[in-house]
């Protein structure tokens, strides 16, 4: 259990919690350096299992989850990225922050699925396993992304990037099931949250253009969608969120910018 420097009782709750369930072996470490993508790349750090298992503080694993993903993984004969189903679990909170498919997707480089598909959406890092070779094979997660950086999301995208670069399949598993109580209900919320993820995929265009051009061919076809909107004069990306396609390029091309920045940063903090 990742604490990520926090500054409320999380550390007595958690110690309180061990203390009553010794059976299960399990410990606390505290990552100094806040932010999602730290914290994910501390528990990277510290686990000793073959597959690794991500979740968040505000989710709930279904009873037989862990059970699935191991037997998944074993049965397996490449190394592959996974992830299922994201299910809200308080009615009240708005239908975001959620992944609701009931069918099997499977995304690979040597069927060239990102010419056709925008693979980044294919799973949400609250649900995610990760054999522990191929996170030894693609590195840490990238802390210019994820909650906790300028860049507040895209650092799970990031990761399915390199694992098709990197030759692995990433899977979507329906019944693989998290429950995400997420808490937000203020529209305003919603907005502010997709403006964080349009301003990520900005920056994750600009560090795959290179790379992997097809990983950014999302850009060209909400180019395309961009044109109707300006013809149409109506919203034709996210009403419900006051976001359209123009907004989209806006935030997409500030995410470019902080990744200029925060790449120029980190250039010089090397040793």
């Amino acid at each position: 259990i990742i604490d990520n420097n926090s500054t409320d009782n999380t550390p007595s709750i958690v110690k309180n919690w061990l203390k009553d369930n010794q059976h299960i072996n399990a410990k606390m470490i505290n990552e100094p350096n806040k932010g999602l993508s730290h914290a994910r790349n501390c528990g990277l750090s510290n686990t000793i299992g073959d597959l690794i298992i991500f979740t968040d503080d505000d989710c709930c694993m279904q009873a037989d989850y862990i059970l699935k993903a191991i037997k998944m993984h074993r049965a397996d004969m490449i190394t592959t990225l996974r992830g299922g189903d994201v299910k809200l679990g308080d009615p009240k909170d708005l239908p975001i922050s959620i992944k609701t498919g009931t069918e099997f997707i499977e995304y690979t480089r040597s069927n060239n699925d990102a010419r056709n598909h925008h693979i980044g959406e294919l799973l949400m890092g609250c649900n995610m396993t990760i054999p522990r070779k191929l996170a030894h094979d693609i590195g840490e997660f990238d802390t210019r992304f994820g909650a906790g950086s300028p860049l507040f999301g895209g650092e799970d995208t990031d990761y399915i990037y390199r694992a098709y670069i990197h030759g692995s399949p990433s899977q979507y598993v329906p019944g693989l099931t998290i429950t995400h109580f997420h808490g937000r209900r203020d529209p305003q919320t919603a907005h502010d949250l997709r403006k964080s993820y349009l301003t990520a995929a900005g920056a994750l265009n600009l560090k795959y253009i290179t790379k992997h051009p097809n990983l950014c061919r999302q850009a060209l076809w909400d180019m395309k969608k961009l044109f109707k909107e300006y013809k149409t004069g109506e919203n034709l990306y996210a009403p419900e969120h006051n976001i359209s396609y123009q907004n989209m390029f806006k935030f997409m091309t500030r995410g470019a910018f902080i990744y200029i920045k925060l790449s120029i940063k980190q250039l010089f903090q090397k040793p």
